[in-house]
């Protein structure tokens, strides 16, 4: 006969399963069998070591897009901490935008990170505490409100939601654009599919 205490230990390893819980190091964290770092990319070097132009005008943006050569920005200031904006010819450069062990993620490694957090309402769970209105952060994954930059240098302003994030995949949806995952005000956007110029942030997986 099963105790109350076997009932509450077998429910406890039964939901570590689904839920997540700190690696060894500070800045990963486990969702089901994926393990995410908890923050957006700021780096401004390839693996190999090649330097990233860093854009520092919305002409230099456009240029960029034009030519098809990699990119990154800052969304504004205050923003600094939340991890750079990339143009997704950083992401698709055979050079590497990742550390070695961990790639950016593919369409379908973002859409089982949401079917794990529980769908399309659950966008929340991801969410910072501190800098979203309606952040859960139950899963430790730090989502922050980095805004994204279009592919003709204009940076996002909508009325309709007072924040948003978007991260790419290395998935392509279009011979010019690319899935992206986003989270706005009220959990997770549509499935988008963003041209190649537009500014993302990048949130790496492990390999």
């Amino acid at each position: 006969m099963k105790t109350k205490n076997t009932v509450s230990l077998i429910t406890i390893l039964v939901s570590s399963i689904f839920i997540s819980f700190q690696t060894e190091n500070v800045n990963e964290v486990k969702i089901g069998d994926q393990i995410w770092k908890t923050e957006n990319l700021d780096v401004v070097h390839f693996q190999n070591g090649d330097p990233i132009k860093e854009a520092k005008s919305k002409e230099e943006w456009v240029k960029a897009t034009i030519e098809k050569t990699p990119v990154w920005c800052y969304y504004d200031q205050k923003h600094k901490g939340f991890g750079k904006l990339y143009n997704w010819y950083v992401i698709n450069d055979k050079r590497k935008i990742a550390s070695k062990g961990w790639h950016v993620p593919s369409y379908n490694e973002w859409q089982k990170l949401k079917a794990l957090v529980g769908g399309d309402n659950e966008g929340n769970s991801l969410m910072s505490e501190k800098e979203w209105p309606k952040g859960k952060d139950s899963y430790k994954f730090n989502a922050l409100p980095s805004n994204y930059r279009d592919y003709n240098g204009e940076f996002y302003t909508d009325p309709s939601f007072s924040m948003i994030c978007a991260w790419w995949s290395s998935t392509s949806c279009s011979k010019d654009s690319a899935w992206g995952r986003g989270l706005v005000d009220y959990g997770f956007s549509g499935e988008d599919c963003y041209k190649y110029g537009y500014g993302l942030s990048v949130r790496l997986i492990k390999d």
